[in-house]
């Protein structure tokens, strides 16, 4: 059986349902649509990048994280999310120890860093060639609290998400028309 991706079945539903509600946050909603056109530019401002670097994401809960994991995701890209609201030197030893290659970033940063970039402030309907991506490649990087006491950075593959997924959403009995927020 062929694999498919967590992005090649939301590419689906999009195509599907592009006017259904894809995500509620602070009392506004945004569509499938929407969310695949702001997905695609995040993507087109990574295209410079291999396959699999590694792309952080400083940006609190919102639509454009979401949009950002996804557009890592287009492009083959692992995604890790930089919850802004941890302490600098705590962001600075995930971005060491998870070797970022790029972060994107919702607000000017206090870090001085080449690698930061800002989100970008449009939001695209060209076309994109989404990257091939295979059940072993990395979707992203979540990093536990750590037996030690120091975090530890966990890999979780594109097969991991799609199964945790499809599991969830066979458990909860999701359709088309529910909304998860």
């Amino acid at each position: 059986m062929e694999f498919s991706s967590f992005i090649d079945e939301y590419q689906k539903i999009v195509e599907q349902y592009p006017h259904h509600t894809a995500i509620e946050m602070n009392k506004k909603s945004y569509t499938h649509l929407e969310m695949w056109r702001r997905s695609s530019s995040i993507a087109h401002t990574l295209s410079d990048l291999p396959k699999h670097s590694r792309i952080g994401a400083h940006i609190p809960k919102s639509f454009d994280l979401v949009a950002a994991m996804l557009g890592c995701w287009m492009r083959g890209l692992v995604f890790i999310p930089l919850d802004p609201s941890l302490p600098s030197k705590r962001i600075e030893e995930y971005i060491h120890d998870a070797q970022i290659h790029r972060i994107l970033s919702a607000h000017t940063t206090q870090f001085k860093s080449s690698i930061y970039h800002p989100l970008p402030t449009y939001d695209s309907s060209d076309s994109l060639d989404m990257e091939q991506i295979t059940a072993d490649d990395g979707a992203y990087i979540i990093y536990s609290s750590g037996s030690t006491g120091r975090p530890k950075g966990v890999l979780v593959s594109h097969r991991g998400l799609v199964l945790v997924l499809s599991q969830q959403i066979k458990n909860i009995g999701l359709t088309p028309n529910d909304r998860c927020f």
